[in-house]
């Protein structure tokens, strides 16, 4: 009887053991894990990661250590963390990162299955992790034919870049059929995302047909929404052709109709996609003319609309007439309100005139709020950036 409580206190213990250290990271560079996958026949997740990066230091003492976690990851991945300022900057560069942490998935042949971008909590990147590891049978089960629709879904909302051919021949079918209850599903909003929506397309219209819903149901509603109009914008300025913006325009007031306080007629609408038009053109002239009317209409009971304006004319255009219009821009939103972020930006927007010892007596102004530590050193940089130029 002892030697069987020993034995099954001993088992327990080596069990704890091996659940101990969490998530094993591979010792090696990216090429021998690839073939450390290959061999074992498994995926791989990677940690794209900064040395400075708060949430990454995070989920290193935090997450990846987890029993549970690293004892599924381990059994199903080999996983790598990658210094992406010093490390494998070929692999980081193909990856296109835009902020740490980055979670990457990929194939034993190097393909991105899915990313996240961004911290996890254990239990969310259990189940990332779980998703990804059905990736090979969901693309088995479409590839034969029988994957019922949420498999399909699943597997599309993974597939998107490893496997685009499949994607895209899945994907639009699964896309117009959609319906309102199927929109409002999370997992379903989330292949959504990754459809390259334009503002002509069913889809697009169904989604602005039901924005009240949806909005209330998702909260990236509105960036997904930009997201297409800017595609939209894109093919514009790529074609030299002003009238391509019609539709931009005419779905960006429905957005504002539908989700914002305040409305504003057709005209609005024709300046603001102008602005944007010309911007993106780099046609300086007729961007500030159309930036100058919209604000001079619409925008002077604003001050931080007005405030907005005046860094958008101020950095863009060195004219003095700009230049000059960008100031009283600024002056008259602080006559309307005076807070701290408003003091700031009003002394940048004056350093950008060249108005110095206007710049400077409005950044010293900040010094009479309540600062913390990080906005009196951002205060402190501004004025000494204000003294030396």
């Amino acid at each position: 009887m002892k030697k069987t409580v020993f034995v099954l206190f001993l088992t327990l213990g080596m069990s704890q053991l091996l659940l101990a250290d969490g998530i094993e990271f591979f010792k090696g560079d990216w090429k021998a894990a690839l073939e450390s996958a290959r061999k074992q026949n498994k995926l791989l997740f990677v940690d794209f990661y900064a040395t400075w990066c708060g949430p990454c230091i995070h989920m290193s003492k935090t997450v990846f250590p987890d029993a549970e976690l690293g004892s599924y990851v381990n059994q199903h991945f080999v996983s790598v963390k990658i210094n992406a300022e010093e490390e494998e900057q070929e692999l980081v560069g193909s990856v296109n990162l835009e902020a740490y942490p980055t979670l990457v998935f990929f194939t034993s042949g190097g393909e991105i299955i899915t990313r996240h971008v961004g911290y996890l909590e254990i239990d969310e990147l259990r189940q990332l992790a779980e998703d990804v590891n059905q990736y090979p049978a969901l693309k088995q089960a479409v590839v034969k034919g029988n994957a019922t629709r949420n498999q399909l879904v699943r597997f599309l909302t993974m597939a998107r870049q490893a496997d685009r051919a499949l994607f895209d021949q899945y994907a639009p079918g699964i896309l117009q059929s959609l319906s309102l209850p199927d929109l409002q599903d999370a997992d379903t909003w989330k292949f959504v995302s990754l459809a390259d929506m334009m503002p002509g397309d069913n889809l697009f219209k169904k989604i602005i047909a039901h924005t009240s819903v949806l909005s209330a149901t998702h909260s990236d509603f509105a960036e997904l929404i930009f997201e297409a109009l800017n595609r939209q914008k894109a093919k514009a300025v790529a074609a030299q052709n002003r009238q391509l913006m019609a539709p931009y325009k005419d779905y960006l007031k429905m957005l504002y109709d539908s989700l914002a306080d305040q409305k504003y007629p057709a005209a609005y609408f024709d300046l603001l996609g102008d602005k944007d038009y010309y911007r993106d053109m780099e046609d300086l002239s007729s961007y500030a003319k159309s930036l100058v009317q919209l604000t001079d209409q619409y925008h002077t009971g604003s001050a931080s609309a007005l405030l907005e304006s005046a860094l958008e004319l101020a950095k863009a255009s060195s004219e003095s007439g700009h230049q000059a219009k960008a100031v009283a821009w600024a002056e008259q939103a602080l006559k309307l309100e005076k807070t701290k972020n408003q003091v700031y930006s009003a002394s940048v927007v004056f350093y950008y005139a060249g108005k110095n010892e206007l710049a400077l007596k409005t950044a010293q102004q900040l010094y009479t709020f309540e600062l913390d530590e990080s906005e009196k050193e951002a205060v402190d940089d501004l004025v000494k950036t204000i003294q030396e130029g």
